[in-house]
């Protein structure tokens, strides 16, 4: 495995990374890291070229090292913010998929495009089996069309991104619809084995610095409609999804979610993302209402609980009393709990 930090000269590295990349025929896993904003380098123009050439005009070139890599992760430091003008180009992450033999493709800050377009035909790699796409702009219809492209996918992370001009500025529709989100997973209901979906908020650079007011506090914005039954997923054995997404923003007067998971879950990490936006009305006793008879009654198949705080403030929807109440149930039901609290001070 080769692993590339880029840190201040872009283009010497791409350079580097290039040539490497030429001289390492079995090179099977590379994971590009920068500590810089990459505008499509180098590397990955000199990557369509070559790919087009082999793939389109059969030209009998001899195959560049990165033909043989089975991973590839295209990623920025987790420490550098993303912004509104730092997210990678589509087309970079989509010639990753004509790789003849990739299995995993992870990448972070992918942009955005209305107009979704293969550059070449549309390929149907079988092969891979892992797909990671944080802080990802990319909306549904397009991540459509990437899970189309692999029948056979296990592993699938999926961190939707929203920007805005301003968080607190009021939008007409909600810009998450959970129910259009359900029907772009049924194209990997089949395969897949862990899933991990999350939803953040960035707004345009330095909008916050310019302001008096902690966009953090209250969104705006809404989400609608609810990831409904996944009982079809049989293979699913770890879930990571916000409670909102599984069961709705309006809390179910009954209780939905033990229903709506596959028999076989094994590891559910449920989050507290979207509490903040402006339809979010939950209470205590909607909570429990949701997760005291999903664990009682999974207690057989169930055997991990996380419950993740991490993205916000612990008091927004884990709230003492229903933490306490969770965690007297696991006990008492024999699965594994825990709490994964917010990183940093809340302000």
């Amino acid at each position: 495995m080769l692993q590339a930090l880029g840190s201040e000269s872009e283009s010497s590295l791409d350079a580097v990374l290039a040539l490497l990349l030429i001289l390492l025929p079995h090179l099977q896993a590379i994971n590009f890291t920068f500590w810089f904003t990459p505008h499509g380098g180098a590397v990955f123009k000199y990557l369509p070229a070559t790919l087009v050439d082999l793939l389109q005009n059969h030209s009998g070139t001899p195959s560049p090292g990165f033909l043989a890599l089975e991973e590839i992760a295209y990623l920025t430091h987790p420490d550098v913010s993303v912004k509104a003008d730092a997210f990678q180009p589509f087309s970079d992450v989509l010639y990753l998929f004509y790789m003849p033999n990739i299995t995993s493709i992870q990448a972070r800050a992918v942009e955005d495009t209305k107009t979704f377009r293969w550059p070449m035909s549309p390929p149907h790699r079988s092969t891979i089996t892992s797909l990671s796409l944080k802080n990802s702009c990319m909306r549904a219809e397009s991540l459509r069309k990437l899970l189309h492209a692999t029948p056979n996918l296990r592993k699938l992370e999926y961190d939707y991104q929203c920007n805005f001009e301003s968080p607190l500025t009021p939008v007409e529709c909600p810009v998450l619809d959970c129910h259009k989100l359900r029907g772009v997973l049924d194209e990997v209901s089949a395969s897949i084995e862990s899933l991990i979906l999350s939803v953040g908020f960035f707004a345009d650079e330095d909008w916050d610095h310019q302001q008096n007011v902690d966009y953090g506090d209250v969104l705006l914005w809404g989400t609608s409609g609810s990831l409904g039954s996944m009982t079809e997923f049989l293979k699913l054995r770890y879930l990571k999804a916000p409670l909102v997404m599984l069961v709705g923003v309006l809390p179910p007067t009954t209780s939905l979610l033990e229903h709506q998971l596959p028999e076989g879950l094994r590891e559910f990490c449920c989050s507290n993302e979207l509490c903040k936006c402006y339809n979010f009305e939950w209470e205590d006793s909607d909570t429990w209402r949701q997760m005291l008879p999903l664990i009682r009654n999974r207690s057989g198949s169930l055997q991990k609980l996380h419950l993740d705080a991490s993205s916000s403030d612990i008091s927004f929807l884990w709230y003492p009393r229903t933490r306490a109440a969770i965690e007297k149930t696991c006990n008492e039901a024999g699965v594994a709990y825990n709490v994964i609290e917010y990183p940093w001070p809340y302000k």
